[in-house]
């Protein structure tokens, strides 16, 4: 039931889907609602948010904008008043209930409310349209739609400190010799944000695997602070720092001699798309095969309808060709 708005997504490949839906109540109230999930779109939770004046929750409507997401949690920025003619009332220091005003609330990554604020101008309606995030705030747009009110405003908010997201863990890069990580050194994030790290290789090199508080060799790597974490990036020299087949010893056709429905073609050193080609002696076409390999693959290739003979096998790529004879039995 959820009117859909925007749509955000942190640095770990979650989703957070923001708008608002409507609940029982006699002057048609909203809320606004956040739905986190994953890239597949499973829902992690629903969160409905309301009210930040403190109304009679039967009348109060807030719609959400926009949404986004910062190093402290996901932020959602709106608007939010009473449209019922039959209610009014007020509540100090808070404009009255009939007036708009504009709401940002900031919730950490399970959805609680770390932070809410109410923005107003004068005696005239207004909400927050858009907003993004800075370092330790956010800028919002305002406009109004106070019968012909054509007034906008551009707020920058800066706050010290945001409550419950005040702890923080260092993050600590580094690499070997033969390339580089970035972020590189040491750095402080909130508690539960998601750190992305990125290895680069240098000519000749690859990156290879992270070592310490992160493994694999999925790059970048993204890394929840949950604590102090301290990443290596390691390199390897490239087989194919120069590109292509240094010799027959890096390719082998086997069996060979074959007799049966298939041959391999094993290419252990290669970066590159390559051509495989079988021939006949008079050079005629047999078989040719496109195929992408990186490092070591092995290529498979029929050979029940070939006669047995002699035959030449072709590898070609941008960089290298490369001949091995084939015998059929």
């Amino acid at each position: 039931m959820i009117i859909p708005s925007d749509l955000a997504i942190d640095q770990g490949d979650t989703l957070y889907f923001g708008g608002h839906a409507g609940r029982r109540g006699a002057g048609d109230p909203f809320d606004y609602s956040c739905v986190k999930m994953d890239t597949a779109g499973n829902v992690n939770w629903v969160k409905h948010y309301a009210n930040p004046r403190g109304y009679s929750m039967s009348y109060i409507r807030s719609e959400l904008y926009g949404i986004k997401t910062g190093i402290d949690g996901v932020y959602m920025f709106g608007g939010t008043g009473d449209e019922n003619e039959g209610y009014s009332t007020t509540n100090p220091p808070f404009l009255s209930s009939d007036i708009w005003n504009g709401w940002v609330i900031i919730v950490d990554w399970d959805g609680s409310i770390i932070r809410s604020d109410v923005y107003c101008q004068e005696e005239v309606n207004t909400a927050t349209e858009y907003g993004c995030v800075i370092d330790s705030g956010y800028v919002i747009f305002n406009d109004t739609d106070a019968y012909g009110d054509t007034e906008v405003g551009v707020m920058k908010i800066i706050y010290d400190s945001i409550p419950s997201s005040g702890t923080k863990y260092k993050l600590t890069t580094g690499s070997t010799s033969g390339g580089s990580v970035s972020p590189d050194g040491t750095y402080s994030c909130f508690e539960n944000t998601h750190a992305t790290i990125t290895a680069t290789a240098d000519s000749g090199y690859v990156f290879d695997h992270w070592s310490g508080d992160a493994s694999g060799s999925v790059n970048p790597r993204s890394v929840t602070m949950n604590s102090d974490k301290n990443i290596t990036a390691h390199f390897v020299m490239s087989t194919t720092s120069v590109p292509g087949v240094a010799g027959y010893e890096d390719i082998t056709v086997y069996p060979n001699p074959a007799k049966g429905e298939n041959i391999n073609i094993q290419i252990y050193a290669a970066e590159d798309m390559v051509n495989i080609k079988i021939t006949d002696f008079n050079g005629r076409l047999i078989i040719s095969r496109d195929a992408y390999v990186y490092g070591s693959e092995v290529i498979q290739l029929p050979i029940t309808l070939m006669s047995s003979g002699i035959y030449i096998v072709t590898i070609t790529s941008s960089y290298f060709t490369n001949y091995q004879k084939l015998i059929l039995l």
